[in-house]
């Protein structure tokens, strides 16, 4: 598998999923998104909890949002190696929120969805074991 640093597949799927709404405006200039907008993302702790242990993944999800920050959809980028773990990280991303991602009332961002891409990892290769969710920047 291709792996791209993680600034620039944000970048690329932002841009590629808030270009069809800028498009159909007639725009040439994008509307302004915010570059770090706060979200929740909550976190699949029970299937975590059951992963066997020595266990260390991360699944990388595509996360749609509106401007709102609404969740839409969430789509598996790249396995952690457990179905079970990528299955249980989409589930929850469905309780996802963020603050609003850019102007609401913007005519140009009203259909946009914005992808921002997570990070789920997994590490139960210590006794305490760690897990987390965090944007990819």
């Amino acid at each position: 598998m291709i792996r791209y640093p993680h600034a620039a597949v944000t970048a690329a799927l932002i841009a590629c999923l808030a270009a069809p709404a800028v498009m159909a405006q007639g725009s040439t200039t994008p509307p302004p998104l915010k570059r770090n907008p706060q979200c929740n993302v909550p976190f699949p702790s029970e299937a975590f909890q059951n992963a066997p242990a020595g266990f260390q993944g991360e699944t990388l999800a595509l996360l749609s949002f509106t401007v709102k920050g609404e969740f839409r959809s969430a789509r598996l980028l790249r396995t952690s190696g457990n179905e079970a773990l990528d299955s249980a990280a989409l589930r929850a991303a469905v309780g996802a929120r963020c603050e609003p991602l850019g102007d609401v009332s913007d005519p140009q961002l009203q259909d946009a969805l914005i992808g921002i891409p997570y990070a789920f990892t997994f590490d139960k290769t210590s006794s305490a074991g760690s897990a987390q969710t965090m944007p990819v920047r």
